[in-house]
This record gives C-alpha cells, structure tokens and sequence, in this order.
C-alpha cells in the first residue's frame, strides 16, 4: 500500500515539545538577565538556544552568536561541539542543509577531539536527519546506524530509543515495513523502560501508521487511542493533533467518512487555535476527499476554496518574509557602497595629504620626481575609484531586479490544460492533482522538492505517483518518462 498525505511518521530530534519548553525558558532568560558576562551566561545563552532552535531557530541563532562570541574570547574549546549541534538543528528547523550539515560536522569533529559522546551521537543524529529529509536515505541510514552505535556504548535508552524511531522511518521509506514496524516497537520497548511518556506516544503513533499501511485499521485506531491519551495527559497539543489527522485518514480509508469528519474537525480546530498553517491545509484537503467521496460537493467545493486560500496564504507569508529578507540585504549593499565610497575618499585625503608633505620634502632636489608620482598615485586611486564603483553599482541593481522580481512574482500554481487529452488515451484518467505531480516529476525535481512547491508532505507526493504509475501501466519514472514520450 501506497503511503498517503495525511498518515503521519514523527522524526526525534532530541528536544521536548515547545509547550513544555516555556516554563524552562522563562527560567532561563529570568537567570540571564541577573549575570554578567562570562562563562555562566555563555552557557545559559546556549541553553536558551537549545530550547528555541525548534519553535523560532532565527532567536535560537541569535542567541548561539552571542554565546559563541564569549566561548570563543574565554577559549573553552570543549563547549564548541554542543554549540555547533545547536547551530545544525536551527539552519535544519529552517530547511538550510547546505549550512546545517557542515555545522553538524563541524560539531562532530569538536565530539571526537574533547571524546564527548553526546556531542558525537547529537552530530550523528542531525547528520541523519538532513539526508533524511533530502531523501538519501543511505546515507541517512548510515549515520542513524553510527548515532546508535553510540548510544549502545553509553548504555543510553532514551538515545537508543529515538535512533531506533528515526531507523523505523528510514525502513517505512524504503518499503520495509517488517523492519519499520520492529524498529517502532524496539523504540517503544525502551521509552515504556525509562517512562518517557512523549517517546511513548510518537511511537504509538507511529506504529499506529504502519497499521494503517496494512489495513489492519481497527488495531491502529487502538494505537492511535493510547496515543492521544498519553498527548493529552502531557498537554503535547501539536503531537495530539496529528495524531488526530492520522485517526481520521485511518477511518477514512476504511470507508468510516463520518467518524473521520468529526474527528479531522477536531484536529483542524486545533491547528487553528495554534496558527499552524500548514497542517490546517492538510485538513482541508481531506476534508475535500472524504466529501467528494461522498457526493457532497458543495462541501467539498467548500473546502478546495478554504484550502486553496489557506496554501495561498502560507505562500504569500513566505514570500512576504523573502522580500524583506531581500530588501533588508540591498539597503545593506546600499549602505556599504556609501561607506565604502567615504573610505575611499578618506584615504585620497590622506594619500593627497601625505603627498604635499613629500613634495615640501623633496622641493629643492626632485621637484620634476614627486611631481610625476603624484600624478601616477591619482590616477592610479581614479581608477581603482572607478572600478569599485562599477562593481558596487552593478551588485546594487542585481539586488534591486530581484527584489522586484520577487514582489511581483505569480501567486497560483498553473496547471497545465493538456491533461484532458492527456486522458483520453488511459483507461482510468489522472487527477488534475496526479497530472500535476506527474510533469513536476518528469521535469527532473525530486520528491521533496514537488513537496515543497505544492505544499504538500512528501508521502502525499508518493502517493500520487503511485496512483500516475498505475494507471499509465509502468512501475517506475523510466517507465512513465517513455509512457509519454510514445504516446505524444
């Protein structure tokens, strides 16, 4: 079975959920504001980081820069490894692998140096999610296997056990769901050990989703029951909301339309109350399935206009937050060139200075000589003037075309108007949605990458080319590619 949209898999990072963290945070900042700088309030500083890289990784950066700045000026070597684990999970929260994973190993090589095995497993643990989420699901495996090899030598459950969680997503995503299952359940084992009610209900959930996958769906609305019941109980609302989502694709595709309805409403009531955007269009997209599956269109009309609106939403939020980012860096540029311009007219002062004072010294014997060196250092300083100010000028209006580019872009996704006749020639058509992801994936972007542009999860994405490969005939892209070259 094909893996859906909705169905959800929890990656660990080793952090707690954000509700819980406020408390510790508040703690944390009240104990800051009553230190002086030091190696006290580096650590706090860090610490403060650590709970924030999460919910707002740009504060948690903030917060690790200043930290570093005072590690770096007391020369406390040993506490850059922890710093650096902290830096590869905020540039990884906000999607940057290019600077998260070299942080990561940057992390690793600071473990390895001071022989910190937290450091190393934490670096190992990171390494394995970047890859995870950019689909090289080797090389992922290979540094979870290293990050468990750790843990087993710490003797750490609750390091084993969310390796092991993270392994079990590795096996789901490549389609061995008898090792996903008995990687879940190993995990389970542990957190039950050392009582870790949050580790607890993720792989609950997660063994719950497997389940589904089977289509033994009244064993994991069992699963999904204890889930909610250990979220509730320590008030983990985002958790307990997804855990909701899976239940309702869970009652859904065992034709219990009603029971998923109610139970998808309650889970987009939370998502809402919690502005998560995201998981609010994932709710509205359901909600259109199981009316449409129903027959009652209107609703499910309803629902593609709330979730046409909500994607449109979150798009133009982002794009908002890009053209800040965009303009903020071109006044930047703009101010440096005018700075650059003053320096530069400061050190022709200088130069002109430094040249009258040459030429008083060496009037009476070489007058003809300072003369033409003075001549050639003014040219030579227009010159070197001019070509500063071609560079700055040309780096400001590349800066300004892409600002504008930006602020003007589309904002709807066009679909294409071949998929009619495209359908003609198969005997069960494609989805405008199927079609859609079709031709992102024969224009060469990976799985995640069509995630990420039609704001969907990547099991979403797998889902539909499932259903594009099976109704086109062809078991993979190869196939599908020559599909559609013979038919045009």
């Amino acid at each position: 079975m094909v893996k859906s949209g909705i169905l959800t898999v929890i990656v660990t990072f080793l952090f707690p959920n954000v509700f819980a963290q406020q408390n510790t945070l508040d703690s944390l900042k009240m104990k800051l504001s009553g230190l002086t700088p030091g190696a006290e309030q580096a650590k706090v500083l860090y610490l403060i980081a650590k709970e924030t890289a999460e919910s707002d990784p740009d504060s948690a950066l903030y917060y690790l820069d200043h930290s570093k700045l005072m590690i770096d000026s007391l020369g406390i070597d040993s506490l850059q490894g922890a710093l650096y684990v902290i830096y590869s999970t905020a540039h990884s929260y906000k999607a940057d692998y290019d600077v998260s994973i070299p942080m990561a190993f940057k992390a690793l090589e600071y473990g390895e140096q001071f022989a910190n095995d937290i450091d190393i497993y934490d670096a190992y643990t990171n390494l394995g999610i970047d890859f995870l989420y950019q689909e090289d699901y080797a090389r992922s495996k290979e540094y979870f296997d290293k990050a468990r090899e750790v843990a087993v030598r710490i003797a750490s459950d609750y390091r084993l056990a969310h390796v092991l969680n993270n392994l079990g997503l590795i096996a789901g995503y490549q389609d061995s769901l008898d090792l996903e299952l008995q990687y879940y359940n190993q995990a389970l084992k542990l957190f039950e050990k050392i009582d870790d009610k949050e580790g607890i209900g993720n792989a609950l959930l997660n063994i719950g989703t497997c389940y589904t996958y089977q289509e033994q769906y009244d064993k994991a609305d069992q699963l999904y029951d204890q889930a909610l019941v250990i979220f509730e109980k320590i008030n983990y609302k985002s958790a307990y909301g997804h855990t909701l989502e899976s239940m309702a694709e869970n009652y859904n595709l065992s034709g219990n339309h009603e029971k998923a309805l109610a139970v998808l409403g309650e889970a987009l009531q939370i998502f809402i109350e919690n502005d998560n955007k995201q998981d609010q269009v994932y709710c509205y997209e359901l909600l259109q399935d199981i009316h449409q599956q129903q027959g009652n269109y209107r609703a499910a009309y309803l629902y593609q206009t709330k979730y046409q609106e909500a994607y449109e939403l979150i798009y133009n939020e982002e794009k908002a937050e890009l053209s800040e980012r965009l303009h903020l860096k071109y006044e930047t540029a703009k101010k440096e060139a005018e700075i650059t311009k003053l320096e530069l007219l400061h050190q022709r002062q200088e130069q002109e200075i430094s040249e009258a004072r040459l030429q008083v010294w060496m009037m009476v014997g070489s007058l003809v000589f300072v003369c033409i060196i003075a001549g050639v250092s003014i040219v030579l300083i227009k010159k070197k003037q001019k070509a500063d100010q071609l560079a700055q000028r040309s780096q400001m209006e590349a800066l300004q075309k892409r600002y504008i580019e930006l602020l003007n872009g589309p904002t709807k996704l066009d679909l294409s108007i071949n998929l009619e006749t495209f359908n003609k020639r198969l005997v069960t058509p494609l989805t405008e949605r199927e079609y859609e992801t079709l031709q992102y994936s024969l224009q060469g972007m990976t799985n995640q990458q069509i995630a990420d542009k039609i704001f969907v999860s990547l099991s979403t994405i797998k889902f539909h080319l499932g259903n594009v490969y099976h109704k086109l005939g062809v078991s993979n892209k190869k196939e599908a590619i020559e599909y559609v070259v013979k038919s045009s």
